[in-house]
């Protein structure tokens, strides 16, 4: 008969308190010493039950290891794919890089009691428990470490691209619809291809309509796919209005636009915002691409910023290295195609980045690099290399804005003037190199990339020389100066005619092209009108040719406001322009004897020009105190205005002036006063580059 089993729980040995009491911390009487209850229990009215004791001993079945690191794993596994589903509900990327499936059948059929080798290597071979140790900073194994990462980056950017193509896919129009937007009279492909060559890049609106098939495959690449379509809005942007006229069920400039908005809105949000995406030769292209639309709407902050961007990427991508590799070995050895492509295209980012800070104003950040270019002769063959030629121009235009760069040494800077005369130096040596017939121009001839060089050159060369003509001194070289000034300025103008007749309306640049002539018109207009009297010494300015050129330009904005809605810079810079004209030309016996307006240059500056009677001017007595003095006048009536307040909204403002402050100290001039405000903003103030070319931002609070 077996024996008989003890409990489970016998009572403690040796206990004689309670289990409340025990719990309270209590002494537990008990009267008589054998009473079942204390008294401390009768007088809670609880019960009063004795102290049992737990049994410690091993449980008779207790879980193998192995048993144990299964049931690990499945926590971990659980665990780790509930963080993943909320992550993904949430709109992120999936996290799970783990098995999602754990084996939770034994390995082996060996007992408890087998070698524990052979837990140990299950345990190994065990990829959710092995994760919790063996991880990218703890393994020794740095090859398979790199694969893993580059295993994981690489199904990480499939699945994104997965989730990112049909997205954009969805805003491809009809082939028919593409080949009407495609359907220009300006190819601006070839005109980038022949000026600013990008790898990879589409040259042509046939080679564009071409592949329109591979964009609408389920495998095509996302990168590929966005910089399609956004050249399409590009080009959707620049199509005439007259065609409308012409077929009305053509796509209107309506459905255009919010195409061209659809398209760059989802490449924003989902190609751009993923620099994975973009770090790469046709990534960088397409951020090229969204630039320029960015500078065709107007939005120069956004532009200027997004290519900062982008520049950084390609420094993280060691462009520049390969810039230095590619200088290095092109004078005694062969290039291979990845080092070549790469330093093209940061040869193609130095040159944006410049010529963008030309037209803005801004001192471009690759200023310090230098061009791959450089090495390479502007003419082969007879003929002129484009593209090196623009190169190397704006490797000099990017010493424009080192002139006044405060973190250079006081003692190895030279002059204002010195610098200004070095810069253009550099731009006439260039010149040297072409020869004369490819600078002169034939008004019948199509827009070839050799006009938009000359405008660059011209540009280029009005900028160097601005600096020096604002500060309006009267040494020689100041006059100098002005002159040549003059001369890039009616050169920036005349180009600008060409140019813009030749371009069709919606053309990305126009905004940006109508932004440098307006500079040099306003320039032109206060030259012709006014002179700085020194010691004997006049001017020899042709004041009815600068005139002239002026009215030409004035006629063409005009009349390009009025065939485009969208031409709202050209007709309100037209409006300035007219007025500022109409105050420097009136006759002084029309009863004003003086009169101030304020013009503001975008990305330039606020402009005070003072008209004063020359009859009324003491030179004597302003010479002795001009340093605190303002241009006596007389007979000023405060009700007494050029043009009406109503006339003069459009970036110009005529104001009493009783309330002007001394401007332009030591500098007397015969009949008009004018002088750049230095007030020392941010360039975010200025409302051409924060706001744009809209109608209802651009000129507001301009003076």
């Amino acid at each position: 008969m077996p024996a008989q089993q003890p409990a489970l729980f016998p009572f403690r040995k040796g206990t004689k308190s309670c289990t409340e009491c025990r719990r309270r911390k209590i002494r537990c009487v008990r009267i008589p010493e054998d009473s079942p209850t204390c008294r401390q229990c009768v007088e809670r009215s609880t019960s009063c039950l004795a102290q049992v004791s737990k049994s410690h001993t091993r449980q008779a079945q207790r879980l193998s290891s192995r048993s144990r690191i299964t049931q690990l794993e499945s926590q971990v596994s659980q665990l780790t794919k509930t963080i993943n589903d909320i992550h993904v509900k949430l709109g992120g990327e999936s996290l799970l890089h783990l098995e999602q499936q754990i084996d939770q059948t034994p390995i082996s059929e060996g007992s408890d009691d087998e070698s524990t080798n052979s837990e140990g290597l299950i345990a190994e071979e065990s990829s959710g428990f092995r994760s919790l140790f063996h991880n990218d900073f703890l393994s020794s194994d740095t090859g398979q470490q790199h694969e893993q990462i580059l295993d994981r980056r690489t199904k990480a950017m499939a699945s994104l691209c997965d989730r990112v193509r049909p997205a954009i896919q969805r805003l491809i129009p009809s082939k028919e619809e593409t080949a009407e937007m495609l359907v220009v009279s300006f190819d601006w492909l070839q005109m980038l291809a022949s000026l600013l060559p990008q790898p990879s890049a589409a040259d042509s609106h046939q080679d564009l309509l071409a592949r329109y098939d591979d964009m609408c495959r389920p495998d095509v690449d996302v990168v590929d796919l966005a910089s399609w379509l956004l050249t399409l809005a590009i080009t959707a942007q620049q199509i005439p209005q007259e065609s409308r006229d012409m077929n009305p069920q053509s796509l209107g400039p309506r459905r255009r636009l919010h195409f061209s908005r659809a398209v760059s809105d989802a490449i924003e949000t989902l190609v751009l915002s993923n620099d994975r995406l973009v770090s790469n030769i046709p990534g960088l292209g397409l951020g090229l691409h969204y630039v320029r639309l960015l500078m065709g709407r107007g939005d120069l902050h956004g532009a200027w910023l997004k290519l900062r961007h982008f520049i950084a990427l390609g420094e993280l991508m060691a462009l520049p290295k390969a810039m230095q590799s590619a200088r290095h070995k092109a004078t005694n050895e062969l290039l291979d195609e990845d080092t070549a492509r790469r330093a093209q295209v940061w040869d193609l980012m130095c040159t944006i980045d410049r010529l963008v800070g030309l037209f803005l104003n801004l001192p471009p950040y690759t200023r310090s690099f230098s061009n791959m270019t450089s090495l390479l002769p502007v003419m082969v063959d007879g003929a002129v290399q484009t593209s090196v030629y623009l190169n190397r121009l704006m490797d000099i235009a990017g010493k424009i804005h080192s002139l006044d760069d405060p973190s250079g040494l006081l003692e190895s800077k030279p002059s204002p003037h010195t610098a200004t005369l070095e810069v253009a130096h550099k731009a006439r040596a260039l010149v040297s190199e072409t020869p004369e017939s490819w600078w002169i121009i034939n008004t019948d001839d199509d827009l070839k990339p050799d006009h938009v060089v000359h405008f660059v050159h011209h540009c280029t060369v009005m900028k160097a020389y601005l600096p020096n003509v604002l500060r309006q001194e009267t040494s020689q070289d100041c006059r100098y100066s002005r002159l040549a000034c003059i001369d890039a300025c009616e050169s920036v103008a005349q180009m600008y005619q060409f140019i813009r007749r030749k371009l069709p309306a919606g053309f990305f640049s126009l905004n940006v092209l109508d932004l440098q002539a307006f500079t040099a018109v306003i320039l032109l207009l206060l030259f012709s009108h006014s002179s700085p009297l020194s010691e004997g010494h006049d001017l020899q300015i042709n004041k009815s040719d600068l005139e002239a050129v002026v009215s030409e330009v004035l006629l063409l904005m005009e009349d390009k406001s009025k065939k485009v809605s969208n031409s709202d810079f050209a007709r309100r810079g037209a409006h300035t322009i007219r007025s500022l004209r109409h105050l420097l030309q009136q006759d002084e016996s029309a009863g004003s004897s003086t009169n101030e307006m304020t013009v503001n240059v975008p990305l330039v500056g606020k402009i005070r020009i003072r008209r004063n009677a020359q009859t009324y001017l003491d030179l004597t007595a302003q010479s002795q105190d001009s340093s605190i003095r303002v241009p006596k006048v007389a007979h000023w009536s405060p009700e007494v205005q050029v043009t009406p307040m109503s006339q003069l909204n459009a970036g110009t403002s005529v104001q009493n002036s009783a309330m002007i402050t001394p401007m332009v100290p030591d500098l007397q001039w015969d009949q008009f006063l004018w002088s750049v405000e230095d007030s020392g903003e941010s360039v975010l103030d200025d409302v051409i580059f924060s706001n744009g070319f809209g109608e209802a931002a651009m000129w507001l609070n301009m003076f």
